[in-house]
């Protein structure tokens, strides 16, 4: 393909997804029209998610058969309840915590048939079969906060092929009670080529727990050549997280966006930590009114194989493994193009600024007099600072939170204003450059939380004259663990070892700033006591013959100056030893190091 094609292909992908954005769009689908995308919420009342739905349900002749989590709007249980009246069969599953709530208890009273599932799992669906030819799917569920506040994608597609597949799910559930892992699959009958904006495209289908949809979104995930972005509202799934850093190491670009008020978005049950870690880029929504209950991958937008994966299931093992789900997978440029131009445009932009802990361990429960963060401008003068406290990080009413210029001086500017989840630091005056660039926060007397895992702040900041305050490329964080020499404490070893090397440099800066030889000891003790941990553990793995973790700090080791090096002799010359040793019994991988060392 030359570069004069592909700069075409691109700029039809981008002209469509406008078209998306731009145009009204059609509820309903048809054999012409066969294919609608909508996102919301929206400004304009007439086009918010739920009056493309309740379209759809009006324009029912025959069946509704749907599998909704919850229904919550009384505008839809009113098209329900219509559509009813006028003779088309309605059969609906929800989940059990929602069967008796007012809204189903009136379709219930109408005469529509609702069946629930009956399980600590959920029934987390949001599908609809309408006349055996349209579907209707996506994150969407049938409330008002989806519909007026929460950021969601919905699809609906004019296909006999693809209502066939979620018609056997749904019989499953309705017909024959089948709900949970025991749930026969058939996913080799899941996958349809059918025209979508005037293009043959494959899509694929996958229901939990029974499909094992992860497994398939990470072979999908390994393919991508260009870029990964991800839209999702929980993200737990240690192994989803293992492939895009894994791909990102690669060189693929990987970027995201979480919700803001989940409340383990920045917690120990959260990807956030590990993949920040990995130096991925990610936001957490701004939306101050709703949650942002996406749950999309978009894969290679902007090529001829861009894709999309989209439907009800979070990013988790309970999504996975536990509750009834979907997963749709649409191959399609155009459909990634338009998933993509929402991707940037709830994305945005980053601070040049950097944060690091000084700390970077402690143990759970642990009364810890002081945690001392190192804030830098880089490149551009900063006048005010966001910082959000990581969740479930409970606060005890003893702190307090100081800042200090990087000489250990307390800073002559500024105010903090706190709030229920932070505080923000106003009138600063920071310098883009040199050591007015610098800030510490020094946050005391606080208790560490009991759940093990990976911590994170969420910082963003603004120039005096930028407004809006942008979030920090990457975040500081705090691993929370009885032992980091036990690799069942640890969230990744290589953000741990990341963040240890971050926070020696933050702390050679300070050092070279500083007048005050005594704080300066202080900070550096707390920060060897966690060094040493992290020793340990690669001789322990040196003395056991694997050698994994002991590359991951050669990476970092050779990146030392000569006067840093001298710092860890004492570590080194331990490892010099165990490498010799394993090199007299034959181990050459032994040999090599050591050559990597001297």
């Amino acid at each position: 393909m030359t570069d004069r094609t592909k700069l075409l292909l691109t700029a039809l992908f981008l002209l469509t997804a406008l078209c998306f954005a731009c145009s009204d769009a059609m509820a309903v689908p048809n054999e012409k029209n066969n294919f609608e995308l909508y996102f919301g919420p929206s400004q304009d009342k007439t086009k918010t998610i739920d009056n493309y739905f309740i379209q759809l349900v009006d324009s029912a002749k025959k069946t509704i058969d749907g599998a909704f989590y919850e229904l919550r709007l009384q505008s839809i249980a009113d098209a329900f309840i219509r559509a009813h009246k006028r003779g088309v069969k309605i059969r609906l599953v929800t989940d059990t915590d929602n069967y008796d709530n007012e809204f189903m208890k009136q379709v219930r009273k109408a005469g529509i048939d609702v069946k629930q599932e009956n399980r600590s799992a959920i029934m987390h669906n949001k599908f609809a079969i309408v006349d055996s030819v349209r579907i209707w799917t996506g994150s969407y569920n049938l409330t008002d906060t989806c519909s007026y506040n929460n950021n969601n994608n919905a699809l609906s597609f004019y296909s006999k092929e693809l209502c066939d597949v979620y018609q056997l799910q749904f019989d499953k559930m309705f017909e024959k009670g089948l709900f949970g892992p025991d749930t026969p699959s058939d996913v080799d009958k899941q996958v349809v080529e059918i025209p979508i904006l005037g293009q043959k495209s494959k899509v694929e289908v996958y229901f939990a727990p029974q499909d094992d949809p992860n497994a398939h979104i990470i072979e999908l995930l390994k393919g991508a050549k260009k870029g990964i972005f991800f839209m999702h509202f929980a993200f737990t799934a240690n192994e989803v997280s293992d492939t895009l850093i894994e791909k990102a190491k690669g060189g693929i670009n990987v970027a995201g966006i979480f919700d803001s008020k989940l409340y383990r978005s920045t917690g120990p049950y959260s990807e956030f930590f590990k993949l920040t870690s990995a130096d991925i880029k990610i936001i957490l929504a701004d939306n101050p009114s709703g949650k942002f209950h996406h749950k999309v991958f978009i894969v290679d937008p902007g090529t001829e194989d861009g894709f999309i994966v989209t439907g009800s299931e979070n990013s988790s093992s309970n999504g996975d493994k536990a509750n009834n789900e979907n997963v749709l997978v649409v191959h399609n440029p155009k459909v990634a193009a338009a998933f993509y131009e929402e991707f940037k445009k709830l994305f945005g932009g980053f601070s040049n600024s950097y944060a690091t802990c000084v700390n970077f361990y402690v143990k759970p429960e642990q009364e810890v007099a002081s945690i001392n963060m190192v804030f830098n401008s880089n490149g551009k003068p900063i006048d005010k600072i966001e910082v959000g406290y990581p969740a479930r990080w409970a606060l005890n009413g003893k702190e307090k939170v100081s800042i200090f210029t990087i000489d250990q001086k307390p800073y002559p500017k500024g105010t903090l204003i706190f709030n229920k989840k932070g505080f923000t630091a106003v009138n600063l005056g920071l310098k883009a450059f040199g050591k007015g660039s610098f800030l510490i926060f020094n946050f005391q007397n606080l208790k560490a939380p009991k759940i093990k895992g990976g911590y994170n702040l969420y910082l963003k900041s603004a120039t005096q004259n930028s407004g809006k305050p942008l979030p920090l490329n990457s975040q500081p964080g705090i691993q929370v663990s009885d032992s980091i020499s036990n690799d069942e404490d640890i969230t990744n070893f290589d953000s741990l070892l990341q963040k240890m090397y971050m926070s020696y440099s933050e702390l050679m800066n300070i050092q070279q700033n500083t007048a005050n030889d005594e704080v300066f000891d202080k900070l550096f003790d707390s920060w060897t006591d966690n060094y040493k941990e992290v020793t340990e553990l690669i001789l322990t793995d040196v003395k056991a013959g694997s050698y994994e973790k002991l590359d991951k700090f050669l990476a970092l080791y050779s990146k030392l100056d000569a006067d840093h090096r001298s710092k860890v002799s004492g570590f080194v010359k331990e490892l010099k030893d165990l490498l010799k040793k394993n090199s007299v019994s034959g181990d050459a991988e032994a040999k090599n190091r050591l050559k990597m060392i001297d």
